[in-house]
């Protein structure tokens, strides 16, 4: 009954004071599931602003045109969430892709990991293959900030990181995805909070394949410079590969863009 009723109240209008009944249900929520606002059931972590944006919609800006790439799939496609927490999009891409399709969802943060894991129970996605996983230049471990309990969508590779992820480069990766990709139409997610260059530097032979028709890239400046790179970086390499974006670099201080295979 509760349950009905918070899935009932994070889709009504917004009004004075509504954030702040929205938390109070996250916190009577959290641990179950609630149904978010783009379809899935999640795990609620009422610590969590990523989470609470997954669930409630409340960063629209960030989630929409993404959402909407996902919902482009069709029965049979393969959707590849680099960078997945607990699984907006990788759940929504299964919903789509049904069960001749494929989705691979990355997430390197063993915590969010789990919750990723119990999401694709509770909606019964198959086939869907979670890896706990960083996509990189290199195969090995590597430090990682896992960021703030109270936004995990921030965490990010880095050289200070107090705890430690796997990662996969590109060509080991490809060795692993190559017989689920034949003939597949294929959708590539990228959100790894600056390290979007060296993600893509690395699957370049998978960008190459004639699968992969539309990338969607996190573009935030301040975010690639941390880590060594820059919006333009992104776009040459996508340029290179016969990609045109569909924004273009400068359009906004913050947001996804979307490269197409001309």
């Amino acid at each position: 009954m509760f349950e009905n009723l918070a899935n009932w109240y994070i889709r009504t209008p917004s009004h004075p004071g509504k954030w702040r009944l929205e938390r109070l249900l996250f916190k009577l929520m959290n641990g179950h599931f609630m149904k978010s606002v783009y379809g899935p059931e999640l795990r609620v972590r009422a610590g969590d602003a990523t989470n609470r944006f997954c669930i409630t919609g409340a960063l629209a800006k960030d989630y929409r045109d993404v959402y909407e790439e996902v919902r482009r799939l069709g029965p049979g496609d393969c959707f590849i969430d680099i960078g997945a927490n607990c699984g907006l999009f990788t759940l929504t891409a299964s919903q789509h892709v049904g069960r001749k399709g494929m989705v691979i969802a990355f997430e390197p943060s063993l915590p969010v990991f789990s919750d990723l894991i119990a999401n694709i129970r509770r909606n019964g996605c198959q086939p869907v293959l979670p890896m706990a996983a960083a996509i990189s230049e290199g195969t090995g471990v590597a430090s990682f900030d896992s960021g703030s309990a109270g936004h995990t969508g921030v965490a990010h590779l880095s050289d200070t990181g107090a705890t430690s992820v796997v990662t996969l480069n590109g060509s080991d990766l490809l060795h692993l995805l190559d017989p689920l990709l034949v003939g597949r139409p294929t959708l590539i997610k990228i959100d790894v909070e600056g390290h979007e260059a060296q993600v893509i530097r690395s699957i370049r032979p998978l960008i190459a394949r004639a699968e992969v028709k539309r990338v969607v890239v996190e573009i935030d400046p301040e975010n690639l410079r941390r880590s060594g790179s820059t919006a333009e970086e992104v776009y040459g390499i996508f340029a290179e590969a016969g990609f045109k974006p569909t924004r273009g670099i400068g359009a906004e201080t913050h947001f996804n863009e979307v490269f197409v295979k001309e």
